[in-house]
């Protein structure tokens, strides 16, 4: 399976600022298998925007590779709320034949919202974090701030 490594950060990113793929071999084993190329311009504008859609009620796509935060809202009691309703779901009797839906590391890590992408945030985190690392960045923001995606790297897992 394929997704993407965003570089987000505060302030514009220039293209000679990209994080390279090169960036991640050394540290990729615990997400992935192979580290693939950067996403051409379009495509990363295209995934830019993308990334606003899968947290609507956290960013707003202002245009040209920029997101916008809009505060935190209900969102992280929200995301609570569904760990509990899936976590209600177990029982004694489903437990150890439904284990995989009921990791609970999987409702809180890289697949919230069947994400699997991974986030270089500069001046933040050194490896490509999971997408807990940008909700995490995201609460500690002003709303208003603007994040800027910088480089977008494909991965394979």
């Amino acid at each position: 399976m394929h997704d993407k490594i965003f570089q987000i950060g505060l302030k514009p990113i220039s293209k000679e600022d990209y994080v390279s793929p090169m960036a991640f071999y050394e540290n990729s084993s615990d997400f992935a298998d192979y580290i693939g190329d950067e996403y051409s311009e379009k495509e990363r504008l295209e995934t830019a925007e993308h990334l606003a859609k899968i947290f609507p009620e956290l960013l707003d796509y202002v245009g040209d590779g920029t997101l916008q935060y809009k505060g935190m809202g209900t969102f992280l009691q929200d995301w609570v709320d569904e760990i509990k309703r899936q976590a209600s779901e177990m029982t004694a009797n489903n437990i150890l034949k439904d284990i995989r839906l009921f990791k609970l590391s999987k409702l809180t890590d890289t697949t919230h919202r069947g994400l699997n992408s991974r986030f270089y945030i500069e001046d933040w985190n050194e490896l490509a974090g999971p997408a807990t690392d940008l909700i995490e960045f995201l609460a500690r923001q002003k709303e208003g701030t603007r994040l800027y995606v910088g480089a977008v790297i494909d991965f394979h897992f």
